[in-house]
């Protein structure tokens, strides 16, 4: 009788054990979910097509120079994870709107990062 009630215990505590781990499981899966629905709002810098081929922006544009002119550049990837630079044009410098400053639909040049 014992045995049989040994046995009827270990069996709950198993049951009582798989239940907790898949729960425990479905927590992580849960936690992983939400860190990488976070990490890719985060990362969301926008895409821009170019001859039809789409570039995942990895950064937001940000003004430079390369000594003769001004523009904006951001690194950004293909669906291939090839590395590229965008440049946008600078069409309207004294803008108080950055969104205004460059045409960011037709970027200027697309370079390509070996």
């Amino acid at each position: 009788m014992t045995n049989q009630k040994n046995t009827k215990n270990t069996e709950s505590l198993a049951s009582t054990f798989v239940s907790i781990k898949q729960s425990f499981d479905d927590f992580c899966t849960t936690i992983d979910t939400i860190k990488s629905d976070q990490h890719k709002e985060s990362d969301n810098h926008g895409t821009v097509t170019h001859n039809g081929k789409t570039f995942t922006l990895t950064q937001d544009a940000y003004i430079t120079s390369n000594g003769s002119r001004d523009y904006y550049r951001a690194h950004a990837v293909d669906a291939n994870q090839n590395e590229y630079y965008i440049l946008w044009d600078i069409i309207d410098a004294d803008c108080d709107d950055e969104s205004n400053a460059c045409d960011w639909s037709n970027p200027s040049d697309i370079i390509s990062i070996d």
